[in-house]
């Protein structure tokens, strides 16, 4: 069988920033440094933490279908899963959060992880259960290729309607080439980095967000130095145009790593300013979310910055929610007429929305 190894290495990318379409800004003064944002931290009887480490060799194998797969053209993935590690080192309740790829990729991983043991995670040198980590799982064909000639002839076609400031006509041409059968990770990066430009070009800032996050699966090691880049700057303005403010500041750090000349006229420079100056006023702040239509990703994820958080309009059928925090975890369901207040024992925290994919929701933080 043909086994998953870590990834190394990249490709060459054809891709070129095709333009940007910002949000219209209000942007406060532009600052050398950016803060990182300030994550949920405990702040009453916060123990000493460890986390779980991986005991022996975790494997993933290949799904059966992949066997009889001609090379070079075959399938690459990515499966994120949220798992429990028990006090005592074991793997419990798994649960798929994200797939990029076939969906028997999904189920290997899932298959896997049931079988993996860890050192358990401490609290003050106690093992203690862990509620909420995440495996991720890349899938990844060596040597790696480039894109086939069909792939690429629609990607060109695409980049000259998005210059042309056709967005829509570019999405009706890129979106059937994500359920072509065989795709590796670079073809389907550069699709998904060219449809969040065009969404971006539309004002679709939810679906522009989640394209971005498929150019980006792996920090967009399969791109170049200048398609990182690009598919950076692409995360800061789409997480800071949807309210994803924590991952809006991250993705900036990390375009600021890679590209040193960033400069205060950049549209990611922009964003953040104006990002900086909501987060520095005590009003609450919000987060407009989708249940995502594309059937890889199966909840909509937030980094919350504030202790009470309540969701006053929803647009569709939400199911229910999970706050995960470093060593706690609840699940509700969701009312347009509730709030939500988080200890402030409970540290790090992320909350995953479930419901019919299309649903629309506002996520509304405040301070105490």
């Amino acid at each position: 069988m043909t086994r998953a190894w870590p990834i190394q290495g990249s490709r060459q990318w054809v891709g070129a920033i095709v333009g940007w379409v910002a949000v219209a800004l209000s942007a406060a003064a532009s600052a050398d440094e950016y803060p990182k944002p300030t994550i949920l931290r405990c702040e009453i009887g916060c123990p000493k933490w460890t986390d779980p480490k991986p005991i022996g060799t975790h494997s993933v194998f290949f799904p059966t279908s992949e066997k009889d797969a001609a090379p070079p053209f075959r399938s690459d993935a990515y499966v994120l899963i949220h798992v429990a590690i028990t006090a005592d080192g074991h793997v419990k309740d798994p649960e798929l959060m994200k797939v990029v790829g076939p969906q028997d990729f999904a189920e290997a991983a899932l298959k896997a992880v049931k079988d993996w043991t860890y050192e358990p995670a401490t609290a003050d040198g106690v093992p203690v259960e862990t509620p909420n980590w995440k495996v991720e799982t890349p899938f990844v064909h060596y040597p790696t290729v480039g894109a086939r000639p069909v792939i690429f002839r629609k990607y060109s076609e695409a980049r000259r309607l998005i210059r042309e400031q056709k967005y829509s006509e570019a999405v009706a041409v890129l979106t059937p080439v994500l359920s072509m059968e065989r795709l590796n990770f670079y073809e389907r990066q550069m699709v998904a980095y060219l449809l969040a430009n065009a969404n971006i070009g539309l004002k679709d800032y939810l679906s522009a967000r989640e394209y971005a996050e498929d150019a980006t699966v792996l920090g967009g090691r399969f791109l170049d130095v200048d398609g990182r880049i690009a598919a950076y700057r692409l995360m800061v303005i789409t997480n800071a145009a949807t309210g994803h403010y924590a991952d809006a500041l991250n993705w900036y750090g990390w375009l600021k790593k890679l590209d040193s000349g960033i400069g205060a006229d950049d549209p990611a420079s922009q964003m953040i300013d104006t990002v900086n100056a909501r987060l520095a006023k005590s009003g609450s702040i919000s987060a407009m979310g989708r249940i995502p239509l594309s059937s890889f990703k199966v909840a909509w994820t937030h980094t919350l910055l504030r202790r009470n958080f309540a969701f006053p309009m929803v647009k569709g059928n939400l199911s229910n929610f999970t706050l995960d925090c470093d060593r706690q975890k609840i699940e509700s369901a969701i009312s347009t007429t509730a709030e939500w207040h988080i200890p402030k024992s409970w540290s790090n925290c992320t909350i995953l929305v479930r419901g019919d994919p299309g649903a629309t929701f506002e996520l509304v933080e405040t301070n105490e």
